[in-house]
């Protein structure tokens, strides 16, 4: 058994800690896209993609399919 302590009655190790945080820093960076099909004739930017907990001014990424906007964005972010 991994050496630990107890924790709001339970017993925590270090990995837990790691896993956990690990955890939270993906969450962060996940991505979110949204099919947003704007009112123009040309579908070249019918979807878009922000990461989770976008706040405005914050980069998008936009494209025609879902990866296409995905792209974008990550495209963008290493600029």
């Amino acid at each position: 058994m991994s050496a630990g302590w107890y924790e709001d009655g339970r017993y925590v190790t270090q990995g837990i800690r790691v896993c956990a945080a690990l955890a939270k820093a993906l969450d962060q960076d996940a991505i979110v896209t949204e099919y947003v099909c704007p009112p123009i004739p040309v579908r070249d930017m019918d979807w878009q993609a922000t990461r989770k907990g976008y706040d405005e001014g914050d980069l998008i990424g936009r494209g025609a399919t879902k990866q296409d906007a995905i792209n974008n964005l990550i495209e963008m972010e290493g600029e």
